[in-house]
């Protein structure tokens, strides 16, 4: 146990020093802007909204914060240290669940090289992006090490009690709780079908009080159908994370890991335990489905990874190889370092210390973070908007919304953005993303909402492009970030 805690410590340690160094390119997320700017309003209104009050088109329907916790403590972070504390916690949030996964892999084969190299190949699946799905990463493999190490009998199973407050922790983190009752759900079944009577018990107590656990929410046990209604979403035929797994060179991570799991797992018939073998093959399922959900295969395939690469290394000699001496007393040495637990505890001591550091001034004077800001940045398009044309009504790029949201907080309403699935009512989604793919009504659904201009991209070349050819509209300004269109008869004015 001690060798786990001092090499997860000292992976930890060094993943925290990589991210923090490269914090200024965290903020590649569209949706960071309105999840600082959810935290803020809940912060200063003490309570949770129910309405969105920053667009013109959500109406009376009811706004689901899923990811509240995250957002609160990304703007009192925010509020205090600036850019650099929202890097911070991205960054221990992330190299925590990579030290997790690390642990998770090497308890396993007690092989730290062939645990470190799949705790690198199922690292580089994920993005380093500034987003509260790091939570749900996190978690997975919590649960993973925690369900795992009970299922091999090789800790007790009154570790298990720890389910229901990391479950209440996650639903108030992230939506992607789901997967935490998939995973004792496959563990429960596994322990039915082999009569292991104590277990399925154990299971079905801490799962019923895991539920129980869940509900300690804002929304109750609403909130379980709230999240059924994002797998449904008209925006993710539009949204490329939902999409589903192909050979475009954005996903290349993605099959370097699946090509290493085929050829190191699958093509060697590792062994593995039934209920691993489910999760395993069902996730890469739900991952070849929708790549959003590729990185959370990764997490728990890395396991079965662990042991693909222990065997194709293992050397094959029957003799030791012979060291020379001054090799030898270092690695007794380590040997000695890693089994002690004051050296455990040391590291994990220096891991705290660490993480407490990041924060400070001199941490973020080293890593040279202090001119980092949310891209795009909108500010020019906004003053132009609030000086020309302070009443009109704006239909917005998907993508910047969420940044609109955060530099306006409602000056400039929004049509839409990152939370169409959790804000917004369907018809709003349907019509923009009609809007959007150039459908034969695309005026009428200008029209039916009385949009006097459009904020777009200037990335965004079709559109531009099918604007500058119409005489009814012209270009009202060309910012750094972003082009504005207006009607040459406003209706808003």
């Amino acid at each position: 146990m001690y060798r786990t805690i001092f090499l997860s410590a000292l992976v930890f340690a060094a993943c925290l020093v990589m991210l923090m160094g490269t914090g200024a390119s965290m903020f590649g997320d569209p949706d960071t802007g309105w999840h600082l700017a959810t935290g803020d309003l809940i912060r200063e209104s003490g309570a949770i909204p129910q309405r969105d009050p920053w667009s013109f088109t959500a109406g009376d329907k009811q706004w689901i914060i899923l990811s509240w916790g995250w957002d609160v403590a990304s703007s009192y972070l925010y509020q205090h240290f600036g850019w650099p504390g929202i890097v911070a916690m991205n960054s221990i949030t992330i190299a925590a669940f990579i030290a997790v996964l690390f642990a998770a892999t090497f308890v396993g084969t007690r092989n730290a090289t062939a645990a470190f190299l799949a705790t690198l190949l199922a690292s580089i699946t994920i993005t380093i992006n500034v987003r509260p799905f790091h939570v749900t990463f996190l978690m997975i493999a919590l649960l993973w090490l925690l369900l795992s190490q009970v299922a091999r009998g090789q800790c007790s199973r009154r570790w298990l009690l720890a389910l229901p407050p990391l479950m209440g922790v996650w639903i108030n983190g992230h939506g992607g709780f789901l997967f935490g009752f998939f995973l004792l759900g496959i563990h429960g079944l596994h322990a039915i079908m082999a009569r292991n009577r104590t277990l399925t018990l154990w299971l079905l107590a801490t799962g019923i009080a895991s539920l129980v656990a869940c509900c300690i929410n804002p929304y109750g046990a609403d909130i379980l159908l709230s999240i059924s209604k994002l797998f449904t979403s008209d925006a993710k035929p539009y949204l490329s994370e939902w999409a589903a797994l192909d050979f475009s060179s954005a996903n290349m991570n993605l099959w370097i890991y699946l090509v290493a799991f085929v050829t190191l797992v699958m093509m060697r018939n590792i062994p593995a335990p039934a209920w691993e073998k489910w999760i395993v093959y069902l996730s890469l399922l739900s991952g070849i489905i929708s790549i959003r959900n590729m990185p959370i295969f990764a997490i728990v395939a890395a396991p079965m990874l662990t042991l693909g690469i222990r065997d194709a290394i293992m050397l094959k000699t029957s003799e030791p190889p012979v060291l020379h001496p001054f090799v030898e007393r270092l690695q007794a040495w380590a040997s000695r370092l890693v089994h002690s637990g004051r050296a455990s505890l040391a590291a994990v001591a220096g891991c705290v210390a660490l993480s407490l550091w990041v924060f400070s001034p001199q941490a973020a004077s080293f890593y040279a973070l202090g001119s980092i800001t949310l891209p795009p940045d909108l500010s020019a398009e906004i003053a132009y908007i609030e000086a020309h044309h302070p009443k009109a009504r704006l239909i917005n790029s998907y993508n910047l919304g969420g940044q609109l949201v955060f530099a306006s907080r409602g000056k400039v309403p929004v049509f839409i953005d990152g939370r169409e699935g959790t804000a917004y009512p369907r018809k709003v989604v349907q019509d923009y993303f009609a809007f959007r793919n150039s459908s034969k009504n695309w005026e009428a659904i200008l029209d039916r909402y009385q949009i006097d201009g459009i904020l777009i991209g200037r990335d965004n070349d079709v559109m531009i492009d099918r604007l500058i050819a119409r005489r009814d509209w012209h270009l009202a300004f060309k910012g750094p970030s972003a082009m504005i269109f207006m009607r040459d008869k406003p209706k808003g004015n």
